[in-house]
């Protein structure tokens, strides 16, 4: 069976997350991937020997640089409080360590940066009157 490039991307994303430091959270990783190539129908050997690197893949280096870009905008212009700020500092460095956030981590930080941008293009506006 045919291993899709949203499915492929959802592997790796779960590949990533076995070198997680939490050995929970690896584990539950480990076994998420095993779920994901039974239901693709894959073997390791299939997942390896066939394994091409996604246009998402490709773009890695790119992606580093806009979430680099979005949780520096978020800590410069987000008004977080201390807790917050260590929050979005404790996700920033998960990803410069494990290239790789939750679907939820995501979300929440997206959230943040859209307040972030809508801040500072408030505060870009008072500053030209």
């Amino acid at each position: 069976m045919g291993c899709d490039d949203k499915r492929r991307d959802r592997l790796l994303k779960c590949l990533w997350l076995t070198t997680s430091p939490v050995e929970g959270e690896a584990l539950a990783a480990v076994r998420k991937v095993n779920d994901l190539m039974r239901d693709m129908g894959l073997t390791w050997n299939d997942a390896f020997a066939s394994a091409k690197p996604s246009a998402a893949a490709n773009a890695q280096d790119d992606d580093d640089e806009d979430w680099e870009d979005v949780f520096a905008t978020i800590l410069r212009h987000g008004a977080l409080n201390e807790r917050w700020a260590g929050v979005i500092t404790d996700m920033r460095d998960r990803w410069r360590d494990l290239r790789f956030l939750t679907e939820k981590q995501e979300a929440m930080v997206m959230r943040f940066y859209r307040q972030a941008v809508s801040r500072a293009k408030r505060g870009a506006s008072n500053g030209a009157h």
